[in-house]
């Protein structure tokens, strides 16, 4: 009895790995996603002067360029 036990017990453990893996993997690939924009909305608040003068350089290039 304990062996088929131990079978029984063992089987809804095998069935929990790859859903606990694959489960983890949509964290993963959720937080990379979270972790991607917030990353790029801190890089925009700390760079937001350089960001700043270089959309006005691209302005002014892009007014020269287009009234040349």
């Amino acid at each position: 009895m304990s062996r088929q036990f131990y079978c029984m017990r063992r089987k809804p453990g095998e069935l929990r790995k790859p859903s606990s893996r694959g489960y983890k993997c949509l964290l993963t690939v959720v937080y990379a996603k979270y972790f991607v924009s917030v990353g790029r909305t801190l890089l925009a608040t700390t760079n937001c002067g350089k960001k700043q003068t270089r959309s006005e350089r691209r302005k002014k290039l892009g007014r020269s360029a287009g009234s040349g």
